[in-house]
């Protein structure tokens, strides 16, 4: 799965197994807190395939 842009210049990010909000925050040097606030529907646990939205 690739990593697409959508419009206003978000992104989607598909999340892959192993990867964590951590993970995730530093590859796209943001915080874990702004993606818990682009992303209200998460839970505690990511689940692989679970998209979320980065903003630039």
């Amino acid at each position: 799965a690739e990593t697409k842009i959508i419009e206003n210049d978000s992104i989607t990010h598909p999340v892959k197994p192993g990867e964590t909000l951590y993970s995730i925050s530093r590859k796209y040097n943001c915080s874990v807190a702004q993606l818990r606030d682009w992303n209200p529907q998460l839970g505690t646990v990511l689940k692989p395939g679970e998209k979320l939205v980065i903003r630039p």
